[in-house]
């Protein structure tokens, strides 16, 4: 599945220089007793300002998300919001329980990302997560 989720993202990535990859995803929790996942496997394609894409959260389900980029520049940092939806989790907001099925739930994931070139790390405001990961610059290759 991811597979072929990937593939389709990369045709549609290299089709427009107006297109970036995201990759990866790391992540630290705030404190807590919970044991959280913190490898997310994140792929998405962002085209002009619209995200499009597949990752494994924090509580090990797969999720798919639908955003739009608000941002602004300061140099060579950009900082900014995606804004949108997200299927996959259990629960929105409040305790997450396994028994609970998916859900579709309101998005908004605060970022900053360093331009370094090709390849540019990016840094994301998830909930209680802080997470990093890559974001591919298809119009610099």
């Amino acid at each position: 599945m991811r597979f072929v989720f990937l593939s389709m993202l990369l045709m549609v990535g290299v089709a427009n220089a107006e297109t970036d990859i995201l990759l990866g995803a790391w992540s630290q929790h705030t404190p807590s007793d919970e044991v959280y996942n913190q490898t997310h496997d994140v792929i998405a394609v962002q085209h002009r300002n619209v995200l499009v894409g597949f990752f494994v959260n924090s509580y090990h389900d797969d999720t798919f998300a639908l955003g739009y980029k608000w941002s602004k520049f300061y140099g060579s940092v950009e900082a900014g919001v995606y804004v949108g939806a997200s299927y996959g989790y259990r629960q929105c907001l409040g305790v997450w329980s396994p028994r609970s099925s998916r859900k579709l739930c309101p998005m908004a994931v605060p970022f900053v990302t360093i331009d370094l070139g090709v390849l540019n790390p990016q840094v994301y405001l998830v909930g209680n997560a802080l997470a990093m990961g890559f974001r591919l610059d298809i119009g610099k290759f």
